[in-house]
């Protein structure tokens, strides 16, 4: 069956503490995960209801009340959304379903941050990209700051995940930066896996990089060594 992105990351006041799921690790808070799910509101919950939504036990994910209501910052205005909560029929964890166009905990939209990641890697001022996103010159220098001090990492953990999704590949040309090494590896991941299915043919960078940092690359902590390197083996339907 195909599959969309799905995953888990934290969220809550402090570092989630990682329990063992079948092989894989979870991120739990309080007994709640959260999953990233692609696809609207209304697809996301077509899929909840039909019980085509999984649980990383394996178990189906059942409708279990809303999340808090949050109002993020795109580039065309607000975006008001509270994500839909579910329960698995199986293990009772309850799970948050947040969009892959988010990043945990951030008040802007992820294309708006990676907007201004992209920028940076192609030598933009910290000044001028704040400018041109309409955003706080000291928002983007800490989202920039945190993402260049994890990039040489994260080009490496991307390396591992890049041979499991295309076997083929044997060398990602450098980019000249270890911000820009980090994302052409990012790239490289995110063009195979489009060809693996066609219901992933339209991800994103910045989706693939919320879903395999588990929406916490942006996070105070992100412990790189717990990447979903396992993205695309939950079974779910292409949104629709």
């Amino acid at each position: 069956m195909p599959a969309v992105i799905v995953g888990t990351v934290g969220m809550g006041d402090g570092p989630p503490r990682c329990v063992g799921v079948r092989g894989r690790a979870v991120w739990v808070l309080g007994g709640t995960t959260v999953q990233t799910v692609r696809g609207d509101a209304g697809s996301v919950e077509r899929r909840l209801v039909a019980g085509r939504l999984r649980c990383p036990c394996g178990g189906v994910l059942a409708p279990w009340s809303y999340a808090v209501s949050r109002v993020v910052a795109t580039s065309s205005g607000v975006w008001r959304l509270r994500p839909r909560r579910s329960r698995c029929v199986a293990c009772r964890v309850t799970h948050v379903l947040l969009p892959t166009l988010l990043f945990s905990r951030r008040a802007y939209a992820g294309m708006v941050i990676w907007a201004c990641v992209v920028a940076r890697a192609c030598g933009s001022k910290v000044a001028s990209i704040a400018a041109r996103a309409r955003v706080p010159v000291s928002t983007v220098a800490g989202w920039l700051h945190r993402f260049g001090d994890r990039a040489p990492r994260l080009r490496q953990v991307l390396m591992g995940v890049l041979r499991g999704v295309d076997a083929r590949v044997r060398r990602v040309v450098p980019a000249g930066s270890t911000l820009g090494d980090a994302l052409t590896v990012l790239g490289a991941v995110t063009s195979a896996v489009r060809g693996r299915s066609s219901g992933l043919d339209t991800v994103t960078d910045q989706e693939m990089a919320s879903h395999l940092t588990r929406g916490l690359l942006l996070a105070p902590s992100c412990d790189l060594k717990s990447i979903n390197t396992n993205p695309f083996l939950v079974p779910a339907q292409i949104p629709s």
